[in-house]
This record gives C-alpha cells, sequence and structure tokens, in this order.
C-alpha cells in the first residue's frame, strides 16, 4: 500500500491517505485524518481554536497532530506561535499521538521547545528545502523526515540518499504530484525495487501510528 501521511486533498486508487485539517474542526473526515494550528494561522485567540482541536483529535480516527510548529517567515507574533506550538506538545503526550510538525527557519528553537516541554511522542518533520546539516541533526535526536515534491530535487535527493529508510515517510499537502511517484523516485535514489520502499514504510507506519495498514 502506497502511504501518504498528509494531504489536503481526497486521494482515490490505491494510496492510503491521511486527510489534514487546520482552519476549521467542525467537518470532519469520515475516514483517518490529523489537525492542528498551523502557525502562521494564530491569533491571539488561538486558545479557543486549541480548545476545538482538541476535540478533534478525540476521535479513534485521528492519527496525529500536523501542521504545528514555528514559522519565521511569516508575521505571527513569535511569542504567540511558540505557546501555541507547546501547546499541542503537550496535547500530543495527552493523547499519546504523534507530531507532524513544521519548522521555517527555526529547526533549533522548534528542537528546543519539543525538548522543554517534555515530548515523549514520535515527531515527523517535513522536509521541503532542508539542507543535509539539519537533517542530519534532526536524525539524531530521534526525529523522522517526511519528503514531499521536492524529492525532484537534487539537494532534496542528497538528504533522502543518506537518510535511513526506517525513518521516512512522503506526504502530498496541496501538491498535484502523487506521492506514487514519489515512491518509485525513492527507489531510484535508494537503489532499492519499489516493492522494498513499499514494505519498509508500512512497517514505519505501523510503528509510528499504531494502526494496521488500511
Amino acid at each position: 500500500m502506497i502511504i501518504n501521511i498528509h494531504s489536503n486533498q481526497k486521494i482515490n486508487g490505491n494510496t492510503f491517505a491521511i486527510q489534514h485539517r487546520h482552519n476549521f474542526f467542525d467537518a470532519l473526515p469520515k475516514t483517518y485524518y490529523s489537525a492542528g494550528l498551523l502557525p502562521e494561522n494564530i491569533t491571539e485567540v488561538w486558545p479557543t481554536h486549541f480548545t476545538l482541536l482538541e476535540a478533534a483529535l478525540s476521535s479513534n480516527l485521528a492519527l496525529a497532530i500536523s501542521g504545528c510548529g514555528l514559522n519565521k517567515n511569516c508575521v505571527v507574533n513569535w511569542q504567540l506561535q511558540q505557546q501555541a506550538f507547546s501547546a499541542q506538545v503537550k496535547l500530543a503526550n495527552k493523547l499519546k499521538k504523534p507530531l507532524l510538525v513544521n519548522a521555517d527557519r527555526a529547526s533549533d528553537e522548534l528542537m528546543l521547545l519539543i525538548w522543554e516541554n517534555q515530548n515523549t511522542q514520535t515527531v515527523i518533520f517535513y522536509t521541503s528545502n532542508t539542507a543535509w546539516p539539519i537533517a542530519e541533526k534532526l536524525l539524531a535526536a530521534g526525529y523522522w523526515l517526511s519528503f514531499n515534491k521536492n524529492l525532484r530535487n537534487i539537494k532534496t535527493q542528497e538528504v533522502f540518499l543518506q537518510t535511513p529508510l526506517n525513518r521516512i515517510f512522503f506526504f502530498s499537502d496541496d501538491a498535484a504530484v502523487p506521492v506514487e511517484e514519489l515512491y518509485q523516485l525513492a527507489a531510484e535514489i535508494k537503489a532499492l525495487a519499489l516493492n522494498e520502499i513499499i514494505l519498509q514504510l508500512e512497517l514505519n507506519f505501523k510503528k509510528v501510528f499504531k494502526i494496521p495498514v488500511p
């Protein structure tokens, strides 16, 4: 089974996708989903949104807290971003669900907050144009990496080649690039059979999300 751990679009075919929700938590999917407060959407009323998020994540269909993190590329107040992210780390611990996080020019600060909030759950970093020194630091800290359409880029391919296959996921977000294409590209980069990629990511999924592959 092809696995997409973060999609903002409905996926058809032989791909299993976790549907991501980040703005509205009142129309949740009837299939597996994740939800989170994006740093670029944080305002002074984030605690109200957080209450709605916590309710949305109480379902057994909610597999992860996703899209949260820190973003130095947006104009949102830095302290509010930190407060909202810290609350989501604590919520992950409470609900025993993994965290899928964004670090836009803020990987060190994000790692520090994860540590300060005594995180006990699996953390998966979305990688877009992550350089190897940063990726290496994340892997050394025990975190996982998830790759998207940027796997087409040479720099990202170099990072992917050095990342252990048992610490990898794929995601599409809003991109039109099918995750099936990323699996095929991954097999070429790693010089492995496509089925080896599929089987290892199924093992990764079971380990992190603690459910069988649907």
